[in-house]
């Protein structure tokens, strides 16, 4: 499982939660937790901050690369 996906499990917080305390779309937060996008950098650390267990490491560990979700900016 992701690490996003199981921090914000962990936070009992839903896909729709997370997307609007760090500005996104839902579809965003998919996206991410499927390993299709990866955070940009800002959106990373603003996930780091609603989700304390959550590390910019963790993010970017099994990140297949860096593309990210256009919708992302």
């Amino acid at each position: 499982m992701h690490p996003i996906r199981v921090a914000r499990l962990a936070a009992g917080l839903s896909q729709r939660q997370l997307a609007h305390r760090v500005n996104v779309e839902k579809v965003t937060v998919s996206g991410w937790e499927t390993g299709r996008y990866a955070p940009s950098p800002q959106r990373a650390k603003a996930l780091c901050r609603v989700l304390p267990t959550l590390s910019l490491d963790a993010i970017y560990r099994d990140a297949p690369g860096t593309r990210q979700d256009p919708r992302d900016e």
